[in-house]
């Protein structure tokens, strides 16, 4: 695998990662239907932000991300990138 790859891949991982500290501090919540698809939760990014420095603390989170700040700047990323208003796929059955 060449480097590129590697870090894209590694990235990825983390950005996982980080998205799944959000959904456990439920900045960030699931579709009932539709488990793949993300969306807002009810806390605000301070909540996830909170738990996942609680578990870098533990140790939980050894060898994931490379410091605090990595951690919530993937956290930041992941929120961003998945919390819509409404299920896309829901959307699409109700308007059809």
């Amino acid at each position: 695998m060449g480097g590129a790859k590697k870090a894209m891949q590694e990235h990825e991982d983390k950005l996982v990662r980080a998205l799944d500290i959000a959904v456990q501090a439920g900045v960030v919540a699931t579709c009932e239907l539709h488990s793949d698809v993300y969306l807002e939760g009810n806390e605000d990014i301070e909540a996830a932000y909170k738990f996942g420095n609680a578990q870098y603390s533990a140790g939980k989170l050894d060898g994931v991300f490379k410091s605090r700040r990595e951690m919530t700047d993937l956290i930041q990323e992941a929120v961003s990138d998945n919390s819509g208003d409404e299920c896309y796929i829901c959307a699409k059955w109700r308007d059809e």
